[in-house]
């Protein structure tokens, strides 16, 4: 009997084409569009230039599993993290505590992951999320075009980056 493995596990050209397939980038444009616009009261816009995060950033991830294996990374400033929290909480920005911050973002992270899986698993691809993981940072890791896409947005000067990795062959 052959056993054949559930991932897709890609090479640096087949990722590409992957995320093509999913039509990717407005997937995640129309998902981060509808979730800070309507859920969060805080619209975004896309942004062209790479995202530059003054202070401490909050770093949150997911990972999926199932035809296709990876994670989605979502990273904001501190000072965004907590402009969301106090958009969707209704609390003062200085009385939020960084566990309440950290919760939220996970959350968010949640509902973009959340909203991505839903598209994925329309196109027939089986696809299973884990719990989001929520840590301060002081830099984004340096994810090159072979280990994950990201897409930059900003709300006035608050700025926002969401990465999609996929699976690599060894």
């Amino acid at each position: 009997m052959h056993n054949q493995s559930p991932h897709l596990n890609v090479t640096a050209e087949e990722f590409i084409d992957v995320l093509a397939f999913l039509n990717f980038e407005e997937m995640v444009e129309r998902v981060i569009h509808d979730i800070f616009q309507e859920m969060i009261s805080l619209p975004v816009q896309r942004e062209e230039k790479e995202a530059v995060f003054p202070g401490p950033l909050l770093a949150s991830m997911i990972e999926f599993s199932g035809v296709i294996k990876g994670n989605v990374h979502l990273h904001t400033s501190m000072a965004f993290a907590r402009k969301i929290t106090s958009s969707l909480t209704g609390m003062p920005i200085e009385e939020i505590e960084d566990d309440l911050v950290a919760d939220t973002i996970g959350e968010v992270t949640n509902m973009v992951s959340g909203n991505l899986h839903t598209d994925i698993s329309n196109t027939g691809m089986d696809c299973e999320l884990r719990v989001p993981q929520v840590a301060r940072a002081d830099v984004i890791p340096n994810l090159g075009p072979e280990e994950g896409q990201s897409l930059n947005f900003s709300h006035g000067e608050h700025q926002l980056q969401i990465t999609i990795c996929l699976a690599r062959r060894v």
